[in-house]
């Protein structure tokens, strides 16, 4: 009977002085995403539409208010494309090259980090944007960079990235620069 006590003892030892690394092996990375979309978690974050684009003016921030972002994956000859809405603000974005899903069918985000995606010109649709403090502007030009973004739950992922936007004023088209973050929702 002893030896039994024993082994179990020595079971109860082994078992506590496990538990600990079990537990570490559990934790999940909370970071942000990673340049290729990867941020070692899982599962997937969920993400909440909407987001902000900053913007400095003549050594002044302002923030824009996403309310919604798609990425719209379509069939034939017309671009996929990356459509910004807020209050009064309406922006489009073409990818030429069309997007893929990854060998997890996830879309494929990490073909596009880095390439500056054009304003999309061929849409019927006017292009402003409104600029809290500033006013509605008129879209004339420009590009989306993305550089970081992540997959998550429920078809929603996350991107952050710059932005260039050429704005009709009364003084000619005027370039501005700034970063977004937002929600990005894939539609197929």
């Amino acid at each position: 009977m002893v030896p039994r006590k024993i082994m179990a003892v020595a079971a109860g030892i082994v078992l506590m002085l496990c538990m600990p690394v079990l537990f570490l092996s559990c934790e999940r990375d909370t970071g942000a995403p990673a340049a290729n979309g990867s941020s070692g978690s899982d599962p997937f974050k969920t993400f909440q539409e909407g987001g902000t684009i900053e913007f400095t003016v003549q050594g002044q921030p302002y923030t824009v208010q996403i309310t919604e972002c798609l990425y719209n994956n379509t069939e034939g000859d017309y671009p996929d494309n990356v459509e910004i809405t807020g209050a009064g603000t309406q922006v489009y974005f073409s990818n030429e090259a069309k997007m893929n899903d990854d060998a997890q069918g996830l879309s494929d985000f990490a073909t596009i980090v880095g390439k500056p995606l054009p304003l999309w010109t061929e849409t019927a649709e006017t292009m402003e944007i409104t600029v809290t403090g500033r006013g509605k502007y008129t879209i004339s030009g420009g590009a989306l960079t993305l550089e970081r973004f992540e997959h998550g739950m429920e078809g929603r992922d996350w991107w952050e990235g710059r932005i260039e936007l050429k704005l009709k004023t009364e003084h000619g088209d005027t370039p501005v620069s700034g970063t977004f973050k937002t929600c990005i929702v894939p539609v197929w």
